[in-house]
């Protein structure tokens, strides 16, 4: 079991930005096919983000909080019972044919959205920043929400309220 400093809520918040953790996330993802395969459907089904949302029975802190310390300290072990927790808890999610993403790309590789990059797309739009280009929003809009449903959002909201959580 991973132990974690008093301060593990507060310390280094700027190591935890979403560029960071998508960098990080690259780096771990070919070791995450071997010892976790199935791990890319697990992380996009939505209950996955609300079982990131809940709490953890040992530690008292956010799975996401610390999903995203392993990831950041590329601890491809503790990433992995995160998703064991998550498979036993829900089980894997069924296999779906894959339908063809819009999703906007870099590289060819689905972009990763923060919390934060939505925030300043909608204050962009409240100053007026659209104006005359409407429809450039409703895109970008669209897009927020298909980041949603494919968990593509770091810090999102999960998608099941019924929940409580």
């Amino acid at each position: 079991m991973v132990s974690y400093p008093a301060d593990f809520t507060t310390s280094q918040p700027q190591a935890f930005s979403s560029e960071n953790i998508a960098r990080a996330w690259r780096s771990i993802a070919s070791a995450l096919d071997v010892q976790m395969p199935g791990w890319k459907e697990i992380n996009a089904d939505p209950r996955w983000i609300g079982f990131l949302t809940g709490l953890d029975g040992l530690t008292q802190l956010p799975r996401q909080r610390l999903l995203d310390d392993r990831v950041m300290r590329k601890d491809v072990e503790g990433v992995v019972e995160l998703f064991r927790a998550f498979v036993s808890q829900y089980g894997r999610p069924s296999v779906r044919e894959p339908v063809q993403s819009q999703a906007a790309t870099t590289r060819g590789k689905p972009v990763i959205y923060s919390r934060d990059d939505i925030t300043r797309a909608h204050q962009a739009f409240m100053k007026g920043a659209y104006r005359g280009r409407e429809a450039e929003y409703e895109a970008l809009q669209a897009e927020f929400q298909r980041a949603g449903r494919e968990g593509r959002i770091i810090g999102g909201i999960p998608l099941d309220r019924s929940s409580g959580r």
